[in-house]
C-alpha cells in the first residue's frame, strides 16, 4: 500500500509515504506501482487554515467514499489520520497549507478490482474534473445534487450553507444542459480554488463574459466564512 500526504506550501518538506516521515527529496515510489501504472488510486486534498485542517471529518469521510468506490481498503482509521496529518503540519512551515492525501493499491498485480462505471442516463450538469460547479439563473442558485454521479465536495457544502445561512435563493436539483449555457453565471468550487467565476463555457460567454453578482456575493461570504471561522 502506498500513501502519500504532503504540506503543498514552505520549503524543506517533510511529507509521509508508507508509514515514515521523510524529506520530500528522499520520497520513491515503485515504478510498478498500480498508481503509477494504471491512475488506480485515489487523492484527497486538505486545506489548513492558521495550521488547523478544514472540515477534517468530511474530509475523511469523502475518501473513504472514493476508496469504497475502488474497492481500495484504507489504511487507517480516522484517529491514525488525525495524527499523521496534525504531525505533518507541525513538521512543514506556514501557517496555511494543503495536504495533498494520495492512496494506491501498491506494486502492480494482475487482477483489477474495478466496479462497473455508472450510466449517467443524460447530459444534465455533474461536476468539474476535480471542483464542483454551480449554475445561477435569474438570481437562484442551482447545485446538482449529491449522488453516485459527483464527487460531493467539501467546499460545495460550505457554499450551500452560506446561501442558507444568507437568504440566497437556492435549488439542489438536475440541472440539464440547456441550462448550463443559458445561465447567467457559471460558479466552480473546490478546496484549493475555493470559489471561482466561469466567464466562458465552448468559447462563448456565459452571462456578460464578466463575473457576476452571485460571485461576488458568495466570493465574499466565504472569504468572511474562511476569517470568522478557520482563522478564529
Amino acid at each position: 500500500m502506498a500513501n502519500e500526504l504532503s504540506g503543498v506550501k514552505g520549503y524543506d518538506m517533510t511529507i509521509y509515504l508508507n508509514g515514515v516521515f521523510m524529506p520530500i527529496e528522499e520520497a520513491k515510489v515503485s515504478v510498478l506501482d498500480r498508481g503509477f501504472i494504471f491512475g488506480d488510486g485515489v487523492y484527497e486534498v486538505i486545506p489548513v487554515y492558521s495550521r488547523k485542517p478544514f472540515r477534517l471529518e468530511e474530509h475523511l469521510r469523502r475518501l473513504q467514499h472514493s476508496l469504497d468506490g475502488i474497492r481500495l481498503t484504507n489504511p487507517h482509521n480516522n484517529g491514525e489520520w488525525a495524527e499523521i496529518i496534525c504531525e505533518l503540519i507541525a513538521r512543514n512551515t506556514g501557517a496555511d497549507q494543503y495536504l495533498y492525501l494520495h492512496i494506491t493499491r501498491g506494486a502492480a498485480r494482475r487482477d483489477h478490482a474495478f466496479p462497473s462505471p455508472p450510466v449517467a442516463g443524460g447530459e444534465f450538469m455533474t461536476e468539474g474534473a476535480a471542483s464542483n460547479i454551480f449554475a445561477v439563473k435569474d438570481g437562484t442558485l442551482l447545485a446538482p445534487p449529491k449522488d453516485n454521479l459527483m464527487l460531493p465536495g467539501i467546499t460545495y457544502d460550505v457554499v450551500l450553507e452560506l446561501a442558507a445561512a444568507n437568504a440566497i435563493p437556492h435549488e439542489v436539483r438536475r440541472v440539464m444542459k440547456e441550462e448550463v449555457f443559458a445561465a447567467d453565471e457559471l460558479l466552480l468550487t473546490s478546496s484549493t480554488k475555493e470559489v471561482l467565476a466561469i466567464t466562458q463555457l465552448d468559447g462563448k460567454p456565459i452571462g456578460t463574459g464578466k463575473p457576476g453578482a452571485m460571485f461576488a456575493r458568495l466570493h465574499a461570504l466565504y472569504q468572511n466564512f474562511k476569517r470568522d471561522v478557520m482563522r478564529a
